[in-house]
Parts: structure tokens; C-alpha cells; sequence
């Protein structure tokens, strides 16, 4: 334990460093194994959430994007695939975006929102930002998900926030540019 936690201070000698990540203005290393998923980032949550977190996240998107997909997971030393607590996906290709989740590898069965201006939040440069805030009261919560500052929906947690320890984000990205987490 005391090993993981100065790698995760100190830096860690693995080979698979998210090259340039910046955490809070300082880089993260990544201290579990390369992601089996093509061009997927995982990062592991610093603490557990709480009411009024956020999590801001800023990078480049490739030429002619089809889909960049955020995950926040469960798990104890790697993501739980098959326990999704929220994940949040724009479909270039299909011009949609998507909130939905997963419990025992089962999703929920919430249908994508059409946005025909979907790919017009994004701008040409190829820049992109994902903003997850944690809300709630008592023992419910709630993850409301914004690209840039469009609202783009409400996710009801059917996980306790203290369960939630992964962050993943896949599809056409260049490179994850800034990951910012602001604690309520």
C-alpha cells in the first residue's frame, strides 16, 4: 500500500505513463496495467466522490472523429468493464450523444439523444472538454455530464459514490490534455 502511494506521489517507473497528463498541475502516472481497449486512457480516481465534485477534462480529438467515450467505473485494481456507473459517448457517426451505464455487465436501457448539431459542439480545431459534476442529497446522486457548457444530460447513480474509483476515456483522441478534479 505504502509503494502504491508513493508511486503515486513520486511517480511510478512502469512503462505506460500517460505522456503530458496533467493532474491538478502535476503529471499522473498510471500504476496498473495497459489498457486491453485500442487508444483508452485509465486513470484512477483520487479519492472517492462526493456531493459537488467535479471533473473537467480537456484534450484533442483526431482528424475526422467518429466517437470519444468517457467511463466511470467501479473496481479495485483495474475497471470493472461490467460495472459501469456512468458512461457518457458522442457518436459523430450516428450524431448522437449517449448517458447511460452498466451492473453486472447488464446497460440500462436509456435510447441516445439526437443532437444534429452534435459534432457543431466541438470545434474545428479539434478540441474537446467533458465536464462531470457530482450532485445529489442524502442517498441519492446524480452525475451531470456537460461538453463545453452545453447540459447534456443527468445520470442517476445506481452505485454508491464510494465505489466509483476509475476513470476511462476511449475513441479517436490525440492526447488527454489537462484532468482536473475540484472537490466540493
Amino acid at each position: 500500500m505504502l509503494k502504491n502511494c508513493w508511486e503515486c506521489v513520486m511517480g511510478s517507473p512502469v512503462d505506460n505513463e500517460v505522456y503530458g497528463t496533467m493532474l491538478n498541475g502535476g503529471s499522473q502516472n498510471t500504476a496498473w496495467p495497459e489498457s486491453d481497449t485500442h487508444n483508452e486512457n485509465m486513470f484512477r480516481l483520487p479519492r472517492p466522490l462526493r456531493h459537488g465534485d467535479l471533473i473537467e477534462i480537456n484534450g484533442t480529438l483526431q482528424d475526422n472523429p467518429q466517437r470519444i467515450r468517457l467511463n466511470l467505473t467501479t473496481g479495485s485494481y483495474n475497471p470493472d468493464v461490467r460495472n459501469i456507473a456512468c458512461w457518457a459517448e458522442a457518436n459523430f457517426a450516428e450524431g448522437h450523444f449517449h448517458i447511460s451505464g452498466s451492473m453486472n455487465g447488464q446497460p440500462d436501457n436509456n435510447p441516445p439523444m439526437g443532437d444534429p448539431d452534435l459534432l457543431g459542439l466541438f470545434p474545428a480545431d479539434g478540441k474537446f472538454n467533458f465536464t462531470v459534476a457530482v450532485k445529489g442529497n442524502g442517498f441519492s446522486s446524480n452525475l451531470d455530464i456537460y461538453v463545453f457548457e452545453a447540459s447534456m444530460g443527468t445520470r442517476t447513480l445506481k452505485f454508491n459514490l464510494n465505489d466509483i474509483t476509475f476513470l476511462t476515456i476511449d475513441g479517436d483522441i490525440n492526447k488527454i490534455e489537462d484532468l482536473k478534479f475540484t472537490y466540493a
